[in-house]
C-alpha cells in the first residue's frame, strides 16, 4: 500500500513540475512578445526622432516590382546578391549607394540593394510580395529619408 501511495505522490509531483514548466514557458513567451512590442515602439520612436532631427528627404518617383520572369526578377536575387523581400528597393547607385538604409513614407524601412534598367536619377522601385499589391501601389511620388544609423 505504501508503494502505491509513494508512486502516486511521485506522479503528482512530476505532473506538477510539468505544469510549472509549461506555465513558465508560456509566461516567457508573453514576456518576449511584450519585449518585441516595446522594441518596435522604441524603434518607431527613434525613426520619428531621427526624421524630425534630420528633416531632409528626397522626393522620388516610386514604382513597385515583384518576382517575375517578364521583369527579369523571377530568381529573386538582387544586384547586391541578396534574396528580394519586403524592404528591398532598387535605386540608381549613383544617386543612392547600394546598402544604404532608407525610410520611405507609405512603405516603411528599406535597404537599397537592387538596381534596374529604368531606375535612373530620382526613380525608386519598391519590392512587393504580390502583383496585386504592386498594381495597387502604382506610380507615385514618395519622400525618401536616408537613415544615418
Amino acid at each position: 500500500m505504501k508503494k502505491y501511495i509513494i508512486s502516486l505522490l511521485a506522479m503528482i509531483l512530476i505532473v506538477m513540475l510539468g505544469v510549472h514548466q509549461v506555465e513558465s514557458r508560456i509566461n516567457k513567451e508573453i514576456k518576449n512578445k511584450k519585449m518585441v512590442a516595446k522594441e518596435v515602439k522604441i524603434c518607431n520612436n527613434i525613426i520619428e526622432a531621427e526624421i524630425s532631427l534630420n528633416p531632409e528627404y528626397i522626393i522620388m518617383k516610386a514604382t513597385a516590382y515583384t518576382k517575375s520572369k517578364s521583369e527579369g526578377t523571377y530568381k529573386g536575387i538582387t544586384k547586391s546578391g541578396t534574396q528580394v523581400s519586403r524592404g528591398s528597393v532598387a535605386v540608381d547607385p549613383r544617386r543612392i549607394p547600394l546598402g544604404t538604409k532608407l525610410y520611405i513614407e507609405g512603405y516603411g524601412h528599406a535597404v537599397a540593394c537592387d538596381t534596374g534598367g529604368d531606375i535612373k536619377h530620382d526613380r525608386i522601385d519598391l519590392y512587393m510580395e504580390t502583383k496585386k499589391e504592386a498594381f495597387e501601389f502604382g506610380r507615385r511620388d514618395v519622400k525618401v529619408y536616408i537613415m544615418t544609423n
